[in-house]
């Protein structure tokens, strides 16, 4: 985003912002943006408008619930483990293991 460059730039940026404020709206936004290195029609771009850095959108997030079940089968190559005695199939999870517990 725009702020984020504002934020990391070091000198130069005032000078570029005043220009793109002076343009107005005589220019397409891809020019005023240009200057600044931004590309709008970039897909990180919108993201970019929310969390300026991935490690500030990972904070954001909670582990994901089924991660051990997914990590059991995916070692596996999607296979399920064998039946128990019981017939039935079971995915093992370690308790009391996440978290630094």
């Amino acid at each position: 985003s725009l702020y984020a460059v504002y934020q990391n730039a070091e000198r130069g940026f005032q000078e570029k912002y005043f220009e793109m404020l002076k343009a107005g709206g005589t220019k397409h936004h891809s020019e005023l943006l240009k200057p600044f290195g931004l590309d709008a029609s970039d897909p990180k771009f919108v993201y970019l408008l929310a969390y300026p850095s991935a490690e500030a959108r990972d904070k954001t997030l909670a582990a994901p619930r089924l991660i051990l079940p997914s990590l059991q089968v995916n070692i596996r190559a999607g296979a399920l483990p064998p039946a128990e005695a019981d017939g039935q199939v079971y995915l093992k999870l370690p308790v009391n293991r996440l978290g630094g517990a």
